[in-house]
């Protein structure tokens, strides 16, 4: 798969967390189809009356030309469509809001769409936000999280990262059954144990990774992600009181 420019996923994000602020429970099927024909009815080409259907509160200024060139950029066909993400929440004035992103998958195109929605106490609907962004087809899948298809070094960064708790784990067992150590101080040991040293990050959809040296993890492994159509990001770091300590400590020889 072709990778899609930097400024395409930054786009993408800012699009998908657009969203953010509502509270996050599942669209109805009619919400769904009406955030949906939204899209259809800019392909349809009825500019004027996506135009007139939104909101004034939230009408982009330069929405007069925005909306052509994003039916520019829908080819023709049957899409593969899938739904990134979704919000629904009331306002304080009883009013509904909810919203989607949408990938739209064409042969060799894909368009990421988001679309959000009001509908007043009368009942009435109008468009709250719309906007169309470029992108290579089957981006959200691409990255997806998975095992298959990896390179060889990934395999052994996430050995590592796994590797890191692991040894976390150990010291603080070993410090909690070395009879020699004041029980005093084998809590300082464990909260040591459990801070882990350097930072080296993976991006999981292309294998890049980033090294910083000035940064604690606590119990040595994350991951997150920022929206579907952002890279996994996998951190691990040293844990290196329990290395110092697996390595150092001598347990007391037994008296015969």
């Amino acid at each position: 798969m072709t990778k899609s420019p930097l400024r395409v996923v930054f786009l993408a994000v800012t699009l998908l967390l657009a969203l953010g602020g509502c509270q996050w429970r599942a669209l109805s099927a009619a919400q769904d189809a009406d955030l949906r024909g939204v899209f259809e009815q800019v392909r349809r080409g009825d500019l004027a009356a996506t135009g007139a259907a939104f909101d004034p509160q939230f009408r982009p200024p330069t929405l007069h030309a925005d909306l052509p060139q994003w039916r520019a950029q829908m080819p023709a066909g049957t899409p593969q469509i899938q739904r990134l993400n979704q919000a629904v929440s009331k306002d304080k004035q009883g009013r509904l809001n909810y919203g989607a992103s949408y990938e739209y998958d064409f042969p060799g195109k894909g368009l990421l769409v988001q679309v959000e929605k009001r509908r007043d106490l009368a009942g009435k609907t109008t468009i709250t936000a719309f906007r169309v962004v470029g992108a290579p087809p089957h981006i959200a899948d691409h990255y997806r999280f998975s095992l298959t298809d990896r390179k060889p070094f990934q395999y052994a960064f996430l050995f590592l990262a796994f590797l890191s708790p692991a040894l976390g784990l150990w010291g603080m067992a070993a410090v909690w059954r070395a009879p020699d150590i004041p029980r005093r101080f084998k809590p300082i040991w464990t909260i040591a144990m459990a801070i882990g040293f350097m930072d080296l990050t993976m991006d999981w959809a292309n294998g890049d990774v980033f090294y910083q040296t000035a940064n604690l993890h606590i119990l040595f492994i994350t991951a997150r992600k920022f929206s579907p159509v952002s890279p996994w990001m996998i951190s691990t770091s040293l844990p290196l009181a329990s290395i110092a300590f697996l390595l150092g400590y001598r347990p007391p020889k037994k008296a015969p």
